[in-house]
């Protein structure tokens, strides 16, 4: 469902151009120790991105998480990561990246709150390392995942910023542009789904 109602995390960045989401699923436990047994469990699904292929079948990209070198790697996220997304069913070895920007934990005891975010951006692949600009016109387009803990209430939110996928780029810029296209091309339907299934 679309949200407008959950505080804004900070890693989430100011909306500049372009088309944005905000997106969440929320649950309530019968108790603050069933919600903090949940939160740990839903954090470290949504760090083990090699995982969202099993969490959401309905998204139609795979999902590969992969050091700062390229090579794939079977742990939680960490940060200057990449995640590989290529489409199901491709057959040219097609492959765009996703740069994880960031990864915050924070905990706020006097409110019984608690968050996990991580940060995405489209990038080019590590391999590329051809001089060619990170960000296609100095537009931050990024996604960003939180979950957070409030007393016996848990949310899961995604928050796409400065989607630019219908913008024509330049020779120097079209990987970066592929990258934002394929990231963006997830429909509300199949990010909320992933959201669902990352809590439950």
């Amino acid at each position: 469902m679309q949200i407008d109602t959950l505080e804004q995390h900070y890693l989430i960045p100011e909306h500049l151009k372009g088309l944005q989401k905000d997106l969440a699923y929320t649950v309530t436990l019968e108790s603050g120790e069933d919600a903090d047994d949940w939160f740990v469990e839903s954090m470290d699904r949504l760090l083990k991105i090699n995982d969202w292929n099993k969490l959401s079948t309905s998204i139609s990209l795979l999902f590969s998480l992969t050091d700062h070198h390229g090579k794939n790697v079977s742990r939680r996220a960490h940060r200057g990561d990449y995640i590989k997304i290529t489409p199901k069913g491709n057959t040219h070895n097609e492959a765009h990246w996703i740069h994880v920007e960031a990864i915050e934990y924070d905990d706020y005891p006097d409110t019984d709150r608690e968050t996990i975010a991580i940060h995405l951006q489209p990038s080019i692949g590590p391999f590329q390392k051809n001089g060619h600009s990170n960000n296609l016109n100095d537009i931050e387009s990024s996604g960003t995942f939180v979950i957070e803990r409030q007393a016996k209430r848990l949310s899961a939110s995604y928050h796409s910023r400065n989607d630019i996928s219908d913008t024509n780029a330049t020779d120097n810029n079209h990987e970066i542009l592929a990258s934002i296209i394929s990231w963006f091309s997830v429909t509300d339907p199949q990010w909320e789904d992933l959201l669902k299934d990352t809590l439950e």
